[in-house]
């Protein structure tokens, strides 16, 4: 039974990341834009809220494997926390979070080929994507070492480079718990 509602749980992941590439590659289509953020008018919603709980799902399950507790305590420590602060409070390292969540998110979209949901060649453009965006981390960040070895950025340009801002929380840093 959990393993049938896994492959469910991963035909659907995989058809939200196949959906949302493709939304994207049209351009903004049914998209309003309102300031700097693109709204969705609510025709996907249930699907696109299937795809956050999966995915919040695999990483409470990948955090639980990676620091030995349970679910449920990872799921109320997420709940609490950020996931940094959750990470630094066990002594995870986001990298291997990271490479465990890649493999488990690769394992998930060749599931959702041998049950149908999605093609092989889809297997093939979303595993090469993910590729991709790792090489372009890994040359982006030899870029950045380099670029503070010889002056040219400063080490906090470089951090800032490094680092995505939260883009759901427009406090700053200092105002969050």
């Amino acid at each position: 039974m959990k393993k049938s509602i896994m492959i469910v749980a991963g035909c659907l992941l995989a058809i939200c990341v196949a959906s949302a590439g493709t939304a994207f590659a049209k351009g903004p289509g049914d998209r309003q834009c309102r300031g700097d953020r693109f709204h969705h008018r609510p025709g996907n919603s249930e699907l696109m809220l299937l795809t956050r709980y999966q995915y919040e799902n695999m990483m409470v399950q990948t955090l639980s494997e990676l620091t030995g507790k349970s679910s449920e305590v990872i799921q109320q420590q997420l709940k609490e926390k950020r996931l940094r602060a959750t990470l630094e409070e066990y002594k995870v390292d986001p990298a291997a979070l990271r490479n465990a969540m890649r493999g488990k998110f690769g394992q998930l979209v060749k599931q959702s080929v041998k049950n149908g949901s999605i093609t092989a060649e889809q297997e093939k453009d979303i595993l090469e994507k993910m590729e991709n965006r790792e090489l372009r981390h890994s040359i982006m960040k030899k870029l950045i070492e380099r670029g503070i070895e010889d002056g040219t950025i400063s080490p906090e340009e470089a951090q800032h480079l490094m680092k995505k801002p939260f883009r759901g929380d427009v406090r700053t840093s200092a105002h969050r718990p």
